[in-house]
C-alpha cells in the first residue's frame, strides 16, 4: 500500500459485525516487521460516506500470524473495505502490507419451498381434523 497509501476492497456480499486483517512483511506471512506499521480500517455502502472501525499495529495486534479483528460495532450491513495506511516513514520502510482481510457475510435464511409447503399441508390437515371433530 506504501507510506499514506489507500485501498478499497468490495465484496460480492454485504457483510457485517467484523473485518480482520492479516498483514504479510517482505511477502512472507510468519515474518514481522520490526517497523510500527499501522493502519486505519473503514467500512461503508458507498465511496464516499465511511466509519472508521479503528486502528491496527502490525507489531502489538499480531496482523501476521491470526490477523487482527476490529468489531464494527453494530449490526449494520457493508458491503466495502477502506484500509490508509497511518505508518510512521522511516527510511527502508515501506508502510502496512496487506495480506488479505475476512469479513462475516450475511446470510439470509431462506426455506425451501418444499419444506414450506409440507408446513402447509399438516396445518391443513390439522384444521381439517380438528372441523371433524366438531361435527361429531
Amino acid at each position: 500500500m506504501g507510506f499514506g497509501g489507500e485501498v478499497v476492497f468490495s465484496f460480492a456480499e454485504m457483510f457485517s459485525k467484523e473485518v480482520t486483517v492479516f498483514e504479510t512483511t517482505l511477502g512472507n506471512y510468519s515474518f514481522q516487521s520490526d517497523d510500527d506499521e499501522q493502519v486505519e480500517v473503514f467500512v461503508g455502502n458507498d465511496l464516499n460516506n465511511w466509519l472508521s472501525i479503528g486502528e491496527i499495529q502490525n507489531i502489538g495486534d499480531e496482523t501476521s500470524s491470526g490477523g487482527a479483528t476490529l468489531d464494527i460495532g453494530n449490526n449494520n450491513l457493508y458491503q466495502y473495505v477502506r484500509l490508509v495506511d497511518l505508518s510512521e516513514v522511516v527510511d527502508d520502510g515501506d508502510g502496512f502490507d496487506i495480506n488479505a482481510i475476512a469479513v462475516n457475510t450475511a446470510m439470509e435464511s431462506v426455506p425451501e419451498p418444499t419444506s414450506t409447503l409440507g408446513l402447509l399441508t399438516v396445518g391443513i390437515l390439522g384444521a381439517g381434523s380438528l372441523l371433524k371433530r366438531k361435527q361429531q
